[in-house]
């Protein structure tokens, strides 16, 4: 009868799911298996094509291919402009320049915000961009992530640390909007390949003539009284007073920080003996930095030193260079010389090289190593404009065990044994 003639549109056997969204069946216009795929952002929902596959097991293989290059293929479609990851991430960056004009972020901010979305090596811009924010998911970062992996491997936790920033920043400017309703949580995928912060060995670290900031410390006063010259501007006495001063107060040899001092920003404070340095815009923010003894008599001598009174105004370093990122490049172009001189270019213990920074790692491991262990770790952090997390992720569980600590590791308390 012609009512028991099958439809050649009608299915021929049933429905087989293989996993959410994606599906394979047969009809029977076809000997060959069908791919229904759920797209969500398009209008009809379902994407069917043929598999080209009349073996059951084959055509599952092909339909998950098929569903893997429409939903990628789906992100890069066109969407509204004002639903796009780049759009958000444009008011995001527009935002950080806001907060930098009115101090209450570093200058840096909105800099590395900007890198970190743009950058054409490795920014969110390319892989996010014409995203729809309201599809983008967990995965879709770790599939970034994963990719970033495998075309830079060499990228350091920091740096992923950063991504993972900026994309949070942007899918807040979309979560306030009222677009979506939660930020989704990129995976930390480089957790535990922290590196060690290169530092110069000091004694008792190590013996006495293998100390490498003595080492350090004697040339670059050797090389001021021998007239070198780098780039046309000889070193003079402020690469040594630049390198005691970094170890003994802590700061960020940063145009922000270390180069931002003024006279101003100093204040000399007895019991106990420091000076008081007023970092406006560090890295962490506002904060007031309690230095070591030793950076007190090396700032009154280089007050004495000075043809005349200073003006508050006046930088503590450098002075003559009203612009900070040139004053930082001489001295970093005399402190990689003075390198050279010492062959410290590569800390021999972790295999990194050395920079300016290194002087802040010195400065934290000394306290660390020669208070013998009595320094209040959180007090440190926060004076350094640092974390308690840093401090033992970078710094304490790559030093050796003081004295001090193993008698307290070894220690029963008052009641003996």
């Amino acid at each position: 009868m012609e009512s028991d003639k099958k439809s050649r549109q009608s299915l021929d056997g049933d429905i087989v799911p293989i996993r959410r969204g994606v599906a394979i069946y047969k009809i029977h216009a076809s000997p060959f298996y069908m791919a229904r795929v759920l797209n969500p952002s398009r209008k009809p929902k379902y994407v069917v094509r043929s598999t080209k596959e009349t073996s059951r097991i084959q055509a599952r293989i092909v339909a998950e291919e098929i569903a893997q290059q429409i939903q990628s293929t789906s992100k890069l479609e066109v969407v509204p402009r004002d639903m796009q990851f780049r759009h958000f991430a444009e008011i995001a960056l527009k935002t950080a320049r806001s907060d930098v004009e009115r101090g209450s972020r570093n200058p840096l901010y909105a800099k590395d915000l900007k890198y970190n979305l743009e950058s054409k090596t490795y920014g969110l811009d390319q892989f996010f961009g014409q995203m729809d924010v309201r599809q983008i998911s967990v995965k879709d970062y770790a599939d970034f992530s994963r990719k970033l992996m495998e075309t830079h491997p060499n990228l350091s936790p920091s740096v992923h640390g950063a991504l993972r920033s900026a994309f949070r920043n942007v899918m807040k400017v979309a979560l306030y909007d009222g677009v979506i309703s939660q930020v989704p949580a990129p995976p930390k995928l480089n957790e535990g390949k922290h590196s060690p912060r290169p530092f110069f060995r000091f004694h008792p670290l190590v013996a006495k003539d293998e100390d490498q900031y003595k080492n350090l410390i004697q040339t670059a006063r050797k090389i001021e009284t021998e007239s070198h010259i780098v780039r046309g501007i000889p070193i003079t006495s402020e690469l040594g007073d630049i390198i005691i001063f970094t170890t003994h107060t802590f700061l960020r040899p940063t145009v922000s920080e270390l180069y931002a001092l003024t006279h101003q920003d100093v204040t000399i404070e007895a019991n106990p003996q420091r000076l008081l340095l007023t970092v406006k815009k560090g890295k962490t923010g506002y904060r007031v930095s309690n230095t070591m003894p030793a950076a007190v008599d090396l700032y009154k001598r280089m007050v004495e030193r000075l043809d005349q009174k200073p003006k508050p105004t006046d930088f503590v370093f450098l002075p003559a260079y009203k612009n900070r990122t040139t004053a930082r490049t001489i001295i970093m172009r005399q402190f990689a010389y003075l390198l050279k001189q010492c062959g410290l270019e590569v800390d021999p213990y972790t295999n990194l090289s050395h920079s300016m920074y290194s002087l802040r790692h010195t400065a934290l491991c000394m306290r660390l190593v020669l208070s013998d262990g009595t320094v209040n770790m959180e007090v440190l952090a926060r004076n350094a404009g640092t974390s308690l997390d840093m401090l033992t992720q970078f710094y304490l569980k790559y030093l050796p065990m003081t004295r001090e600590l193993a008698r307290n590791l070894q220690s029963f308390g008052d009641g003996g044994a």
